[in-house]
């Protein structure tokens, strides 16, 4: 990827340097956090470097700038899909460990195809920035904001009931509905659709299953009218007494 072969050109880094392995990787794009700042690929470039300039430094820059190609989404500055795909298999196995609730949202901008179509594609990046800045002031300290691809994000929810994932995504819609996004002298106003879903912790769900939970909730919340936040389901138990359920059922 071009990307890469900046990164190496600009390090003024050549094969010779890097182990091989991991420079093919590195020029063809597919290089995995797995493959990044550990002891062993320390020790090679220490190896690498024996009898040359020690560029240990250099080297170590390389690495976090690699890190964040890697795992960050190069527009908003969030973290991307494939940082998504392992932090949510890691959330739900600490889950199941610590016996606690896991939430999800996935997070999707309403007719965003529009606003590229009458304003370009310049104007959407800025609509993207714009949102995933509101987006990350509304989430939790301890929640995680990634974006998976195009116009949809997700939130990633450790230790939180249904109530309160949907407390808190009900905020951030409002947020973003109030905002006023300003392009090139233009004031775009967006909204966004939520799909919720909790894990409980009695349940046995893959970061599969949950994802689509909170899609089939994202869908729903797109039937009914956009700019709403859904749930999958209802807790099962809610600590709840059987005349409160009634009266928040009607």
């Amino acid at each position: 990827m071009e990307i890469f072969e900046q990164l190496l050109e600009d390090y003024a880094v050549d094969a010779e340097i890097l182990p091989p392995a991991l420079y093919e990787k590195i020029v063809t794009g597919l290089v995995y956090w797995e493959d990044l700042d550990l002891k062993k690929l320390e020790l090679e470039l220490e190896t690498a470097n024996n009898g040359r300039i020690n560029k240990t430094a250099v080297m170590q820059d390389i690495l976090t700038d690699l890190s964040q190609l890697v795992l960050e989404d190069s527009l908003t500055g969030l973290y991307n899909r494939r940082y998504f795909n392992r932090a949510l298999k890691s959330e739900i196995e600490r889950s199941s460990r610590e016996h606690h609730h896991f939430g999800l949202a996935i997070i999707d901008i309403d007719h965003f195809k529009q606003v590229n179509d009458t304003w370009g594609h310049d104007s959407g990046d800025e609509v993207l920035k714009a949102a995933a800045i509101i987006m990350n002031r509304n989430i939790r300290q301890s929640d995680t904001l990634v974006r998976i691809g195009g116009e949809e994000f997700a939130a990633i929810m450790p230790n939180i009931r249904h109530r309160v994932a949907k407390d808190v995504m009900d905020r951030l819609r409002l947020d973003i509905e109030k905002a006023i996004i300003e392009v090139n002298s233009n004031q775009l106003h967006v909204t966004v659709s939520i799909g919720v879903a909790v894990r409980e912790p009695n349940q046995f769900l893959s970061s599969d299953e949950l994802f689509k939970q909170a899609d089939q909730a994202l869908y729903q919340a797109k039937n009914k009218g956009r700019n709403k936040v859904m749930l999958h389901s209802e807790p099962v138990s809610t600590g709840l007494s059987s005349s409160e359920r009634e009266a928040l059922a009607s």
